[in-house]
Order: C-alpha cells, then sequence, then structure tokens
C-alpha cells in the first residue's frame, strides 16, 4: 500500500496493476458524525466538536484495515455508546461519508 497525498491510497494488485481507494480523513468522519449527531447528544447545540472523535478514529482504522463501511459504523457505534444504530440513521452516516468518495 502507497499512500499518495493525505487522502488517497494506492493498493497493489496482481502483475504489478494497481487501483486507487480514496480515504477520509479522521477528522472528514467526525465532522459528519457532528453534523447527523446520531446518538441524539446535543453536541452542535453544546458546540462539543470533538463528540464523534473517538468513534471516528475507529472507523478510519478499520477502513484502513480493510473493513466495510457499514460493518464499521455499526461496530464502533457499538463499541463507543453500547447501542444498535437505527437503520435511518446508518444509513445516514455511511450516505454523508461515502458522498465525497
Amino acid at each position: 500500500m502507497i499512500l499518495l497525498a493525505s487522502n488517497i491510497v494506492v493498493t497493489s494488485l496482481s502483475k504489478g496493476n494497481y487501483v486507487k481507494k480514496k480515504q477520509h480523513s479522521q477528522s472528514f468522519i467526525s465532522l459528519c458524525l457532528y453534523q447527523i449527531d446520531p446518538m441524539s447528544t446535543c453536541c452542535k447545540e453544546n458546540e462539543c466538536f470533538d463528540e464523534y472523535d473517538r468513534v471516528a478514529r475507529g472507523i478510519k482504522k478499520a477502513l484502513e484495515d480493510g473493513y466495510t463501511l457499514r460493518d464499521t459504523v455499526i461496530s464502533q457505534f457499538s463499541i463507543w455508546f453500547n447501542a444498535k444504530l437505527s437503520q435511518d440513521k446508518l444509513e445516514k452516516i455511511i450516505q454523508r461519508i461515502s458522498i465525497s468518495s
């Protein structure tokens, strides 16, 4: 794996073929979660900009390790909030993070 820029990763495949994958920064993922506030923590109202930083760090790490966005989001919210996201909130998160991929 070769890091070309802060958000582009090149993964080598067999016989010299390469595929580029866009990787989001932890701060971008955290911002998406802050804007959605899926756990209704009132982070926007209280200006707690770092409310979802730990979740975002876990999501970024899992994505770098090759896990799917859906599985990663479900897992990280279970770990950090001991809660299951509603399907609606899960879809909003996935859409927001994926929209700029």
